[in-house]
């Protein structure tokens, strides 16, 4: 009993409090950061309160107060629990391709996150417009996506920057991220055939950089360039909403270098590189927090508890002295004249 006392000190609350705020400072500064600096000081506070409610009778007299601490405790014990196996990351999908969890950047992950769920979202990328204000103010982003549905087949849904499209727990949103791609495809000269999309820099933020680097199947390194029309003017309203009218790929390898249009070819030694077409690509932000709706339950349940035990408090407060007697006299004078 005297290591639960000390565990229930306040003395340790406060430590634990400001440990919280470091760590809450240093995820925000740093999302790389590791989950120790959130979960420790979680995990303290959450041994602290338990420990309180064992010790602290008067805690446990009172329902309202009980009822309120309990909540406390299912809220630090689940931001616990869901920032160790919470997840953050991004990904670049180009339209017409399917997600694949292989793609995905892992920003932060937390140790307990389930990576297999990850691999059981499936969604086709559609298309996609983002509006424009004058001088490249971005506004409402319109990103289309293809969901495989058992009954309706599939089904096309319209996700933003606040309206995500939730699947698996994970939410995707979203983000400035998004430019174009150059679709190529690859014939080997052993017969192999692949395709696939090679995504250049965001635009138009870099509008003026549209270059990639590349490795071909047969381990050959390529420099790629985007030849697009010349930038329409950003001082007016537009959409980047579709792939342009003209669109041309510079291959450069060695001292080659090659301009194909959509639909040449260009012959290597060990195969063929065509040059299909030019389509657009978005990025999304990836998060997963699936304890957030039993977080705010616990919450609302904790300040409802909170409420009743101030009332309760309230109502149980002594009248001041003399009041029901000028009330009774009051009372008594009506009646009086009532009858009268």
């Amino acid at each position: 009993m005297k290591i639960i006392c000390r565990l229930a000190s306040l003395r340790l609350t406060l430590p634990g409090l400001l440990a919280l705020a470091v760590g809450v400072l240093v995820s925000y500064r740093d999302v790389t950061a590791s989950t120790a600096w959130m979960a420790v000081p979680l995990l303290c506070l959450a041994v602290n309160l338990l420990a309180a409610l064992i010790v602290n009778t008067r805690i446990r007299s009172r329902p309202a107060l009980l009822v309120f601490h309990l909540c406390l405790l299912a809220v630090v014990l689940l931001a616990t629990y869901g920032h160790l196996s919470s997840l953050q990351a991004r990904v670049e999908i180009t339209e017409g391709q399917a997600f694949n969890a292989a793609d995905v950047e892992m920003v932060r992950e937390g140790p307990w996150h389930p990576r297999q769920r990850l691999d059981s979202v499936v969604f086709v990328q559609g298309p996609l417009r983002v509006d424009y204000a004058p001088g490249l103010k971005r506004q409402h982003t319109a990103s289309q996506l293809g969901i495989r549905d058992a009954v309706a087949g599939e089904v096309l849904t319209t996700i933003g920057d606040n309206t995500p499209h939730i699947q698996a727990g994970y939410r995707f949103y979203t983000t400035s991220n998004k430019g174009y791609s150059a679709i190529l495809t690859w014939l080997g000269s052993d017969g192999v055939r692949q395709t696939g999309a090679i995504n250049f820099p965001s635009y138009p933020a870099n509008d003026w950089n549209q270059t990639n680097q590349w490795t071909g199947p047969a381990g050959k390194h390529f420099r790629l360039e985007l030849d697009l029309p010349r930038p329409q003017s950003f001082d007016r309203h537009w959409a980047f909403d579709a792939t342009p009218a003209v669109a041309a790929l510079t291959i450069m390898a060695d001292d080659q270098r090659v301009r194909l249009e959509p639909g040449e070819v260009l012959q290597l030694e060990n195969g063929r590189l065509q040059f299909e077409e030019v389509r657009l690509w978005m990025g999304y932000r990836i998060t997963y927090e699936p304890l957030l709706p039993w977080l705010l339950f616990a919450a609302l349940v904790g300040v409802l508890a909170l409420a009743w035990h101030f009332l309760a408090s309230f109502n149980s407060l002594p009248l001041p002295e003399g009041y029901g007697h000028r009330e009774r006299k009051e009372n008594s004078d009506v009646i009086t004249a009532a009858r009268t």
